[in-house]
């Protein structure tokens, strides 16, 4: 509807007629039949029993890399819905139909590294930009497995990298003010503002200032930028564990107990309080 808005679907598929009455149908995408060629194995072993000599693609007219495209939005929406390791399957299917796409090699990457493969992950992203060296997502790619790993000189030079290809990228400024803070760099927090500056509202890269703060050793800071995120998401386990562990870790919690006053009187355990 958006590239075409003056066109019905019909109009603009027409698919070639077959022996099965009906299939394919103009009035459904490409989309519609390989998803369900690749999700349901009953559609696939009906189509392959119907079809011996006739690829999916061949019948709908589109070619290996449309098929990888799509399967590769598939395995994307798996892994936002953090079923990695479904994703991983559709992305290495796209793959198969499209060595070349950099697209399905960079998010299988991102896939990799949610399942804790940085290594592999850097294979992938490394592949992507084989294809196409200036894949901006896969070079930031390789700044966060790298990240992860604790490689923070060669993260550094793949931010930068990426950077110079497109400098408002928020998560890279993000994670290039991270990976200095963890240098102990004090340039951290400002790529931190700049991508708050782009985003200022964005929970992730409130987060991430907090994480680079504690870095750098700025505990109260930390600590207030971690009520944001909880203000905003008052569940959000990893603000309220990391929000303790500061307080713990920090000596601040000491400190507090130690500059208040006890209450004078007490009527019941529930009554004390810390003022």
């Amino acid at each position: 509807d958006e590239n075409f808005p003056n066109m019905s679907i019909e109009k603009l598929v027409e698919y070639k007629t077959t022996q099965v009455t009906g299939f394919p149908d103009n009035s459904k995408s490409p989309e519609y039949y390989i998803k369900r060629y690749f999700v349901e194995t009953e559609y696939k072993d009906w189509y392959d029993s119907q079809f011996t000599n006739d690829s999916i693609q061949n019948m709908l007219g589109i070619s290996n890399l449309d098929v990888s495209e799509i399967l590769t939005d598939m395995g994307y929406e798996k892994g936002r819905s953090e079923k990695y390791e479904e994703a991983l399957v559709l992305l290495n299917l796209a793959i198969e139909y499209a060595p070349e796409n950099p697209d399905a090699h960079t998010k299988k990457g991102f896939t990799l590294g949610y399942l804790l493969e940085d290594e592999k992950a850097i294979i992938s992203f490394n592949q992507a930009l084989k294809i196409d060296p200036n894949y901006v997502n896969a070079t930031f790619g390789l700044g966060d497995s790298n990240y992860f790993l604790g490689n923070f000189v060669e993260a550094k030079q793949y931010y930068e990298m990426g950077l110079e290809l497109n400098p408002k990228d928020e998560y890279g400024l993000s994670f290039l003010g991270l990976t200095l803070s963890a240098m102990n760099d004090e340039n951290a927090l400002k790529y931190i503002e700049q991508s708050l500056e782009i985003n200022p509202e964005n929970a992730d890269l409130i987060y991430n200032k907090a994480i680079a703060l504690n870095n750098l050793k700025k505990y109260e800071e930390a600590i207030q930028n971690l009520n944001r995120v909880i203000e905003k998401n008052p569940n959000d386990v990893d603000a309220l564990d990391f929000k303790n562990e500061i307080l713990k870790d920090s000596g601040i919690l000491k400190e507090q107990r130690l500059s208040s006053s006890f209450p004078q009187t007490v009527d019941s355990r529930c009554d004390l309080v810390y003022l």
